[in-house]
């Protein structure tokens, strides 16, 4: 554990009406998890990091908005003020790290760098850093904005020109790095050796289906399903028919073939996505395989409108089926052109493939009310809500769930939750077991 960094400090606190308190001399405190300051008569005040909403500092000046319109304003650190600064936006950058769900390996770490960053909406930003290159993903920890993080599996590109790297992702986004200095050949060492744990995994996955397959064919197909990405029937089968076949033969290994089997009947078979995931804690839990089997019609009164999830793996329990509505309610009502809401559907099924690698595949954070997120056990998700779109995106569609019980009550709830998605109006209603 770090040891705690102490500054001499004045502090003035706005509350959510406007009131002023202060401003109070004293000190203050980061560590791990915490800005603390502790006037020199008074009460302290504790700020978690995942409480500060933004930062802003402007001469000599800085401002901590927080989530409940709360402002701490933070003055008289002298030569301090940097190095303060800085350290609070290091302390706040790691642990957002762990909140927006990444718990994974680090292949490289301490790579000072220059960062330009052009985000999906095409919004800029620009500064100093910290690169780290992971098992999964390029991370940056800017040194005055919160941490970037690009999925390997949707990069594009990646171009180095001496000692810049310019990486392109399939959304828009387009990061570039550059005064690394001698750490350059170190970052593209480390970013080959990543990209190429991604495939290795991929192929191995497949391999261990033993299809008897080419091995040029397992490596096409492992560029569709590069470390969570899924891939549909229509896709894979244009590579390989008996490819197809050994994946919807694995969902039954796992044992979720029966719940697929009965999904496929509902949906449109070309459109389901098989995906495969490493374990969340590493090699110990091995691989989830999982599908999104999509529900509609052009024909309104049908059950539909939903993104039907399920995952698995050999040693997975306790498991539950989730459901994500596709489209605003009373559109889905009015009936949609078929050729529209093919389009509709493929993009959704892309949006949410994309949100559940952003949020690293957990689903506790998907399903949990308002109320829990509140609990302290839940801190780390209440931030991740915050701070991460994708999940916001997840928890706005999501419907409902259902527990796997029994084959029959599965089927049950299953047809009652589609029928609930096809009569509701009200996009933010959810679906409750009776």
């Amino acid at each position: 554990m770090e040891r705690p960094l102490e500054y001499s400090i004045t502090c003035e606190t706005k509350d959510p009406q406007g009131k002023i308190l202060g401003p109070n001399e004293g000190k203050a405190r980061l560590d791990e998890r915490t800005l603390t300051f502790q006037p020199t008569l008074g009460k302290g005040k504790e700020i978690p990091y995942f409480e500060v909403m933004e930062i802003k500092d402007e001469d000599y000046k800085i401002t901590l908005k927080l989530g409940l319109g709360e402002e701490v304003t933070m003055t008289q650190l002298g030569y301090e003020y940097e190095n303060f600064l800085k350290n609070l936006y290091r302390l706040r950058g790691e642990l957002l790290l762990r909140y927006m769900l990444m718990n994974e390996g680090c292949i490289a770490t301490n790579i000072d760098a220059n960062y330009q960053y052009v985000d999906p909406s095409g919004r800029r930003q620009k500064g100093a850093c910290e690169a780290r290159v992971y098992e999964s993903a390029v991370v940056v920890l800017p040194e005055k904005a919160d941490p970037i993080r690009i999925p390997l599996c949707y990069l594009r590109s990646s171009l180095r020109e001496e000692y810049t790297y310019s990486l392109s992702a399939d959304v828009g986004e387009v990061l570039t790095l550059s005064q690394m200095g001698e750490k350059t050949d170190f970052f593209d060492r480390s970013l080959s050796k990543a990209l190429a744990g991604v495939e290795t995994r991929s192929q191995e996955f497949l391999s261990a289906l033993r299809l008897g397959v080419d091995p040029a064919v397992v490596r096409r197909a492992a560029m569709l399903l590069g470390d969570g990405k899924a891939a549909s029937g229509e896709e894979i089968q244009t590579i390989s028919i008996q490819l197809w076949k050994g994946l919807e033969e694995k969902l039954r290994l796992v044992g979720i073939g029966d719940e697929y089997d009965y999904l496929k009947k509902l949906s449109n078979p070309g459109k389901i996505k098989i995906g495969i995931k490493r374990g969340l804690m590493g090699d110990r839990t091995g691989e989830y395989v999982w599908f999104m089997a999509p529900i509609y019609s052009s024909d309104p009164s049908q059950p539909g409108n939903a993104v039907v999830l399920e995952a698995a793996s050999d040693e997975a329990s306790g498991r539950a089926t989730y459901i994500f509505r596709i489209m605003d309610r009373r559109d889905y009502r009015t009936g949609v052109p078929k050729a529209q809401l093919e389009d509709i559907v493929g993009s959704f099924l892309h949006l949410v493939n994309r949100c559940l690698i952003e949020i690293n595949f957990r689903r506790e954070p998907i399903y949990l009310t308002e109320e829990s997120l509140m609990e302290p056990e839940y801190e780390r998700y209440l931030y991740a809500v915050k701070r991460l779109a994708g999940l916001r995106i997840l928890r706005d569609n999501f419907i409902g769930r259902v527990a796997h019980s029994s084959p029959e009550k599965w089927r049950s709830e299953i047809s009652s939750l589609l029928k609930f998605n096809a009569e509701s109006v009200n996009n933010s209603e959810k679906w409750e077991r009776q």
